[in-house]
């Protein structure tokens, strides 16, 4: 996180930022960190919420997904409003495990080690009884607003604000739906709109290689197509163009290789290495998938792209994304 970066670089006592950075709402609430952390420790840190930490950082939420999150979000959200109500009056008995005993349990114990086990079950908004549940419907689009307010607002205060646009990461390679936060904080301003652009680098053992590109919208009426067609191009999508199907001997992959590197398009961002070194830095790409598949392999996977079934695939349907969107 950009801005994160900067901030805590320069210290936090002077609280003189002029980043802000969105960031789901999630991570305002109790419990989000616990589980990440997993069942070992999770359930100690229940109770934490580091979004008091976030906002002294820039960091300001924006809910990417109102109708649909976890039972202690639904709890919390309530919780803030009306304060701490007893759990069988607030949730539909529906939601709960039939092995659970809500008899004496409020919404604060969604929070705590007690009910770790379960209360990071996803659930629509049905999981509120009414009256919570239309209260529910009707305040979450104000929230919404509110907060996309709060960013159009430190935007003309002259801030500079990090809005992610796609609401999730992408599976198959291919963007996703922009979220509503990028439309209302780009067109509060829109000559002073950017599009920072990312890819990765994975066909390579060590450290997840990133590369990221800063520019002006070349698309200014697309600013789906302007974050499209910057995406920096890796070694990785060339490599992956040519493996497909690996009909072709080790040897003349790198010569397809190079035949695809020579092709794309000047407008095309190209990833600092292969633009320097195209030779070395496509053998070296292929090598390590030659290795990942050597052994039989039905897709090339990686822990660090959670959901992605063939990193291959998801490399050609990106590469072929950006190409299509160039033209």
């Amino acid at each position: 996180m950009v801005p994160l970066f900067n901030q805590t670089r320069t210290g936090i006592a002077n609280r003189k930022f002029h980043e802000i950075r969105d960031y789901l709402e999630r991570l305002f609430e109790p419990g989000f960190l616990a589980e990440r952390l997993g069942r070992r420790i999770g359930p100690y840190l229940s109770w934490f919420n580091v979004g008091p930490i976030l906002w002294l950082l820039g960091v300001r939420p924006i809910e990417d997904s109102p109708l649909h999150r976890p039972l202690r979000s639904w709890g919390y959200f309530v919780y803030r409003y009306f304060g701490d109500q007893p759990l069988r009056e607030v949730i539909d008995p529906a939601a709960l495990p039939d092995s659970v005993a809500t008899q004496g349990l409020f919404l604060h114990h969604l929070w705590s080690r007690r009910t770790f086990s379960w209360s990071s079950r996803r659930l629509s908004v049905r999981a509120l009884l009414e009256p919570y549940r239309d209260w529910a419907k009707t305040q979450l689009r104000q929230h919404v607003e509110d907060q996309l307010g709060l960013l159009v607002e430190a935007m003309r205060k002259g801030y500079a604000v990090y809005t992610t646009p796609e609401g999730r990461i992408t599976e198959d390679g291919r963007m996703t739906r922009f979220r509503a936060s990028w439309h209302a904080v780009a067109s509060a301003e829109p000559s002073a709109v950017r599009v920072l652009a990312t890819t990765y680098d994975a066909f390579v053992p060590g450290r997840l290689r990133m590369w990221t590109v800063l520019e002006k919208p070349r698309r200014p009426d697309r600013l789906d197509l302007s974050v499209s067609m910057a995406r920096p191009i890796t070694a990785s999508h060339v490599a992956a163009q040519v493996w497909k199907t690996q009909l072709a001997p080790h040897g003349q992959l790198l010569s397809d290789a190079l035949t695809v590197y020579q092709a794309l398009p000047p407008t095309a961002v190209l990833a600092e290495d292969l633009r320097r070194q195209p030779s070395r830095i496509l053998k070296d790409r292929l090598d390590f998938l030659w290795t990942k598949t050597s052994a039989g392999k039905s897709g090339v996977t990686d822990r660090r792209f959670p959901g992605v079934n063939d990193l291959v695939n998801y490399y050609q349907n990106q590469m072929d994304e950006i190409l299509t969107d160039l033209r």
